[in-house]
């Protein structure tokens, strides 16, 4: 039986349609993992060893299973909870929380950041978070655009976290309100120094890893931060940004090489 040609769907059309439903299962498996929060850790030395742990507990449990014994006490419970670290899993995400420090030390370093002059600058991540928590109040982000009207970006206070390689997060929760529902997420970016460049390695909503971080992970960052750019301690931290020859990160220190 012959097919009509003008009724033969084209390899382009099935392209197109392939490629549309392929972006509608990414934008819900974002949707799912962004549903799920992500673990805190206080350093990269106690993630690490939350992982030898979990993979101590799951050759436990190979081991128990192959010779038909059954895990007792302790042990069992962490060989259960363990068991679905073998591939990735709603909430596996993780980020790095920085310290606090009670002190104000960090005063002192403000000023000098701020004073002109060639110097070199070292804030400790806790300092850098006390500085934050203590001066850094962001306001609402919204929009003027008529559609985007129902939607409400309230960021919370951010906070520093040092990772390997001279890598470092930055964590930010945020409110957002659309439509009459709000949710909080907590929007975590791992972040590289590049002389005084801020380069972006991955960001992520909760569990949900957004994609193309350079692109869109910069878009999200960038919206964040309309609520800091009018403050006072954010033109501080942008000019030490553009004065430095480089930001480096030394043992847990930022520092700043100023000129």
């Amino acid at each position: 039986m012959p097919i009509d040609a003008e009724k033969t769907p084209s390899a382009i059309g099935l392209y197109l349609c392939a490629l549309l439903m392929a972006l509608f299962g990414a934008l819900l498996g974002f949707v799912y993992m962004s549903s799920f929060p992500a673990q805190a850790f206080g350093s990269q030395a106690e993630y690490k060893a939350s992982l030898a742990e979990a993979a101590a507990a799951v050759e436990a449990a190979q081991v128990a299973a192959e010779s038909g014994e059954p895990i007792k006490g302790k042990d069992a419970a962490s060989a259960k909870g363990a068991l679905p670290t073998l591939g990735p899993k709603p909430g596996s995400a993780h980020f790095i929380e920085g310290e606090v420090y009670s002190s104000r030390t960090w005063e002192a370093k403000r000023k000098q950041l701020s004073a002109a002059g060639a110097q070199s600058v070292a804030f400790s991540v806790g300092e850098m978070n006390a500085w934050m928590a203590s001066k850094f109040r962001p306001g609402v982000v919204d929009s003027d655009d008529e559609e985007a009207a129902n939607l409400l970006i309230v960021p919370g206070v951010p906070n520093l976290g040092i990772a390997d390689q001279g890598e470092f997060y930055l964590n930010v929760p945020t409110s957002i309100t659309a439509f009459g529902a709000t949710g909080d997420f907590m929007i975590f970016a791992r972040c590289a120094l590049k002389g005084n460049q801020v380069k972006l390695r991955s960001v992520n909503v909760r569990s949900a890893k957004v994609p193309l971080p350079g692109i869109l992970g910069a878009r999200i960052l960038g919206v964040l931060m309309q609520g800091f750019a009018t403050s006072e301690e954010y033109q501080i931290i942008s000019e030490a940004f553009a004065r430095a020859d480089t930001v480096k990160i030394v043992d847990n220190q930022f520092v700043f090489e100023l000129r």
